[in-house]
């Protein structure tokens, strides 16, 4: 697939992650005995970053996907939930601020390409002629 012919979606799930994770934290602040909705979405957040890591693994890689799931393992296997939500919230950040990188990367390129000549004059050495 040709680099101008790529469609950049909006990662609209890392947005409602990331919501989510916040308002869990938040309400986990407030009433602390209600955790098991950080609990839920941490693990819900997590599943990307763990869907990752298995492919990678798979096909017998060694990406930060798996690092991250990692550290998401530790931290749930813990009991450390609002490090394992905190983690899911870096990771959501992380994406959005990927796409959002790589569609200004592709915004860049696509204006630089348009720049270019449609026909090019070679000039000879003044030896050869």
């Amino acid at each position: 697939m040709s680099i101008l012919k790529k469609v950049f979606i909006p990662p609209q799930r890392e947005y409602v992650i990331a919501a989510l994770v916040l308002i869990a934290l938040a309400f986990g602040f407030v009433a602390p005995k209600y955790e098991s909705a950080l609990v839920v979405v941490a693990f819900v957040g997590a599943m990307p970053t763990l869907w990752q890591s298995l492919r990678a693994l798979y096909k017998r890689r060694i990406t930060i996907d798996v690092f991250n799931a990692f550290a998401l393992v530790i931290a749930f296997a813990t009991d450390e939930i609002r490090s394992a939500g905190f983690i899911v919230l870096m990771l959501s950040f992380a994406r959005v601020l990927d796409w959002y990188t790589e569609t200004k990367t592709h915004d860049a390129i696509a204006e630089l390409l348009k720049l270019k000549p449609a026909t090019a004059n070679r000039r000879l050495p003044a030896i050869l002629k």
